[in-house]
Order: C-alpha cells, then structure tokens, then sequence
C-alpha cells in the first residue's frame, strides 16, 4: 500500500478543476462581475427577482435573470421558456437598442430576422428559440 501524501500542486490542481467543472457559471459571474439567478415559473420570480418585468407570461418556465452584481436593477437580461404570447401592452417596433449583458441560449440580436421585437415598458423583448428573451434597457421609443 501506498501511503505517500498526494503532493501540493496535484491537490491544488485537482481543486481548481473541480471548481472550474461545477461552476462555470459561477466564476462567469464573478469575473464578469454578474449575476446570474434562475426561477422554475413565473411566481417564484416574482417573489424573488431583483428586477420588475411584468411582460413575462404566466405560463413561464426556466427563467434566467441576469444583472450586473453592483447596482440598482437598471440594467438585465432575462430568457425564459414560454408557449404564449406577451401582454397587449407590449408594442410592435423595430430594435434600436441591444443588451448590455449576454446571457447563453439568447437569440442573435443583430441577425436581420431579429429586428422586430416587442417594447414592453422599460423592456426590449424579442422571440427565442423557446419562448422569449428581454432586456433593459432599452431605446424607449
């Protein structure tokens, strides 16, 4: 049997590969200085989420939110899977804004297919592959 100690750097290095494999999101957050919080619908988001964005359809489902980690909410991004359409109050108009943060999944802003989008208030929300994808934000006219 074999009772030589594992050596520092071997520890070191299976701990920093360990961190980088369960938390890329994570350290993403951290480096990026985000954060990145995630919702199963609609109510859960509603009761938690740092940030006001009454567009979101009722039957929502996986929601990500992400904000700057500093700051009072001006500024995020949130996709979520959804089967219906958004609120009447959600006006037809072309894009003249663009996130400020990226989050993974989010359609392609800039592809032409995507200059449509909906305002919703304070809102900038467009189609996704799933449901819809938002941010704030945006141009205001």
């Amino acid at each position: 049997m074999n009772k030589k100690p594992l050596p520092r750097s071997a520890a070191i290095l299976f701990v920093a590969a360990t961190l980088a494999l369960s938390g890329c999101a994570a350290i993403d957050d951290l480096v990026n200085r985000q954060a990145t919080h995630t919702y199963d619908n609609k109510d859960h988001f509603g009761a938690d989420a740092s940030v006001d964005a009454g567009w979101i359809p009722a039957d929502a489902t996986e929601i990500t939110l992400r904000t700057p980690s500093e700051g009072d909410g001006d500024v995020a991004v949130i996709l979520l899977v959804s089967n219906s359409e958004l609120p009447e109050s959600c006006l037809d108009a072309e894009r003249q804004s663009a996130p400020m943060l990226s989050i993974d999944g989010a359609p392609e802003v800039y592809e032409p297919k995507n200059s449509k989008i909906e305002v919703c208030d304070d809102w900038t929300v467009m189609k996704a592959a799933n449901g819809w994808f938002g941010w704030t934000p945006n141009d205001g006219d």
